[in-house]
Parts: structure tokens; sequence; C-alpha cells
């Protein structure tokens, strides 16, 4: 048996000009500079503002309307014109959520595989010798290491060429690999990737001997700075393991020294300005490399024109006139969204220029205030969403330098007094504490914590472990220093 009930519900629709600026919200300045050119190129409606005042959106209230509803009448357009749709037309929305990567422009490399290859084909070697060696370089991961074990990379060979090949082989071709430069490629692990560039490069070095002997017999206290035991079991002095230690230092862990091949400008652009004159701060966007856009009067002419003489025009100039009013609705969007915007962060930068006035006239971050997203978001009236957007990747100038906004904003942590200050002055507390320590016994997070205490911070030890972690600083092993 069928019943009927009603049912009500609370459900939240985005306009077009909504979703266009969620999605410019979070967007660098470079990237909606590309964005900007990139809609430029695909939509006629949309050309660059030689004047600030040259704006034509205004006047064409009327042709937009209706655009959305009208697709039928110009399908025909569509159909025979299809490559000239852009891909925004056809494809879901983009996801600019906060996690999607933005890839920077790159400058083309030849890759470091291409480079040791030309190197062993330049060698005196048969053909098996030849292939396996090509094989084993393919075979590098990006910091010229060869992880893979060599019995399994026999096998993967083997399976896939009529090759009659031995482990031997195998050796062999690598040693051809490690005679490359830059010195260390095809090293197995760190050790060997050390003693190859040591025993190459460094055998005239002061100290060659014993650093050799400390990387074949005792990498591992190396590695983990136990220099004490290391001095006794070869029975020398500070003064000797710091000799092998500055040796050790001119070596590089990585052997590949293209690692980064693809060169990314990132330089960082801040968006936002916020200086302080007299006691008083002054509030701005950094909108200088973005260009000035407008509504194309061609276009705006041409539709208008259409539409007053509709009656006279044939089915397909019906349809050219429909596609261009979509296009004129599609730009309006797009400028509005980029001026809703610029409103948005201005409204958001004030709000947190206001909220952190000490620090901003300061610059000392024992003045910033505990601050969460939320603090701003009721103070501008919007959604936490929307802040973050704003917020996560986006810098400020300031008088004292340039800051990445997300950092100001920090926990609530209270004194023994009933104070309350933010974890960035606790960070800060932590690593004036550390940089002041004897090297040779380096505090534990748990003596950490107990000196904090004594200055009024009850810090759990996992929390100093935390915000040492925050200020990319090892624990206490790896601090320790030679005597």
């Amino acid at each position: 048996m069928m019943h009927q009930s009603q049912e009500q519900k609370q459900s939240q629709k985005f306009s077009p000009l909504q979703i266009q600026m969620l999605n410019l919200l979070h967007l660098s300045t470079q990237e909606l500079q590309q964005k900007i050119k990139d809609e430029i190129e695909e939509n006629p409606a949309l050309e660059e503002a030689i004047d600030d005042n040259d704006s034509d959106t205004a006047e064409v209230e009327d042709i937009t309307e209706g655009a959305e509803n009208s697709m039928d009448d110009y399908a025909d357009f569509y159909d025979e014109y299809d490559d000239e749709i852009p891909q925004y037309k056809t494809k879901l929305e983009t996801d600019y959520s906060d996690d999607a990567d933005y890839s920077m422009p790159i400058v083309q490399q030849t890759s470091f595989h291409e480079r040791i290859k030309h190197q062993v084909s330049m060698m005196a070697l048969s053909v098996l010798q030849r292939e396996v060696a090509l094989f084993l370089t393919d075979s590098l991961d990006d910091d010229g290491y060869l992880r893979t074990d060599l019995e399994e990379l026999l096998d993967q060979f083997l399976f896939a060429n009529d090759y009659e090949v031995t482990i031997a082989d195998f050796q062999q071709a690598l040693a051809y690999i490690q005679s490359c430069d830059p010195v260390g490629i095809g090293a197995r692990n760190l050790q060997e990737c050390l003693l190859l560039q040591l025993n190459k490069n460094k055998r005239q070095e002061p100290f060659f001997k014993l650093t050799q002997k400390i990387l074949e017999n005792h990498i591992f206290e190396l590695e983990n700075r136990n220099f004490d035991k290391i001095q006794r079991l070869l029975h020398i002095d500070g003064d000797q393991l710091r000799g092998c230690i500055l040796l050790i230092s001119k070596l590089s862990p990585k052997p590949n020294i293209f690692t980064d091949e693809r060169v990314h400008y990132n330089q960082v652009v801040p968006e936002y300005s916020v200086r302080c004159e007299n006691g008083e701060l002054v509030v701005g966007l950094i909108n200088k490399n973005l260009p000035d856009i407008k509504l194309s009067r061609s276009v705006v002419d041409m539709v208008s024109e259409g539409k007053e003489n509709r009656a006279q025009l044939k089915k397909r100039d019906k349809a050219a006139i429909g596609f261009f009013k979509s296009k004129i609705a599609t730009a309006k969007w797009f400028i509005d969204a980029i001026k809703q915007r610029e409103q948005t962060m201005l409204k958001t930068i004030k709000a947190i220029a206001q909220f952190q006035y000490e620090y901003f006239c300061t610059g000392d971050n024992k003045t910033l205030r505990p601050m969460i997203l939320k603090n701003i978001a009721e103070l501008i009236e919007m959604d936490i969403a929307t802040v973050s957007r704003v917020t996560s990747t986006k810098y400020v100038q300031t008088d004292f330098g340039t800051v990445l906004l997300k950092t100001l904003f920090t926990e609530a942590l209270s004194k023994d007094n009933g104070d309350v200050v933010s974890n960035k002055e606790i960070q800060d507390i932590i690593k004036e504490i550390l940089v002041a320590e004897n090297k040779s016994e380096p505090l534990t997070d748990l003596q950490i914590s107990e000196g904090l205490k004594g200055q009024g911070y009850t810090i759990a030890r996992r929390t100093v472990a935390k915000y040492r972690e925050c200020l990319g600083l090892p624990i206490a092993k790896m601090r320790k220093s030679i005597n």
C-alpha cells in the first residue's frame, strides 16, 4: 500500500556567478593572470581594456537576458562550428579545491636518464653490455639511485628479451653506469653513493682513509650521529672526527645533481598589502599584474543590431546571434566574479588586520592573538570555507616582510597565570631554547617541556614535539654535535 507524505527540505543552489567566484577565490595572482588570458582567448566577447574606465558591462543588461534559455535557437550553429566551442562548455566544472595541483610553467630540459644513456653510448661496449646498461639506466629513480635489486631486474630483463645474461653481466653493466657523471649515479644506497664520490674525487683530501673507514664500517653510527661510539671504536679524537665529517659534508647525498629538472616559476607574489602609517593600518590588494578586462564592443554591437532586426535574420544568423549572446553572458559572469573576488579578499584582509592590529604594527610574533578561521568568518559574515580559500595560499606584504596569511591563524593556549597566548609564541620560545642549547648535550622534548613550565607555559612533551617538527627541527639525537 502506497503512502504519500510531505517533507520540507532546505537546499542551496549556486548561481553561475557564485560558481565562477568560488572557482577564482583560491587562485594566486599568477594563476588568475593565466585564467584571464585563457578566457580572453576562448571567449570572443571578452577583451583586455586599455582604459581603466572603458567598461561596457552595464550597457548590455538587456541583450543578455534569456541567454541561458535560448540554446535551441542556435543548435545548428553549434553543430557546424563545434571546433570553436571552448573546452569549459563541454567538460565538467574544473576542480579548484585546495588540494588541486596547479602546475606552473616549466623549462624543458634533457632528462638525466638521457644524459647517462649518451655517456653509455660513447663507451666501447658489446651489444649485450649496451642493452643491459641502457636497461639499468631506465631503472634509476629520479635521485639517480638504483633502488631495485639486481636479481629482480635480471628477471625483468630476461622476461622481455631473448639475450642470455647473468647476474655478473648486470654487475658489470652497473659498474659502467657508476663510472658516468655525475659521480654517484647508479648507487644502490646512501653508503655506496658517498663512497663512489669519495673514492673518485677525494683521494688527495686529508682524512681520506679514515673517512673511507667510517663510511665502510660505521655508516649506521654516522647516520644516528653516535659520534662517541665512532671515536671509541676507531680510537680517534674529536678533531680527527670533525675532519672526516667536514669531508663527508662535501659529498652529495643525491647522486643526481639535476634532480629538479623542472624549473618552476614559483616566486612568491603577495596578494595583499598591510602597512602601518602613524599608528593606522593601510590595507589594500596588489593587482598590478592583472589585466583589466571588458566586454568586446564589436560583439555587443553585433548582438544589439541582431536583436533589433531579428525578424529579418535567417536561421543561421539567429543562431550566430544566440551564440554570441551566450558568450556575452559568460563574459559578464566572469567580470563580475573577478570583482566579487576582489571585494571578498579586501573584506577578509581588513578583518585580519583589525584582528591582528598589534602584530601588523610591530611584526613581533609574540603579539599575535590566537585566531582561527571562524573568527574572521564571523567578522565578515561569510562561511569558513570562503575564508580558507582566500587565505590558504595568499601572501601579505608588510612593513617587516612578506608573510603567508595562513601562518597567522594559530591556536589559543593558556599560561599558568590565565593569560591566553598564541601557539606561535610558544614555537618562537622553543626555537630560542634550541638555539641556545649545548649542542654536545641537546635537550630532549621532555626537558624543553620542563623549561617551558618554568616560564609559565604548561605544555605536554607531545605538544613540544609537534611544535618542534613544525619548526623543522630534528630530535635531540640528530642535533648533537661532536665533542
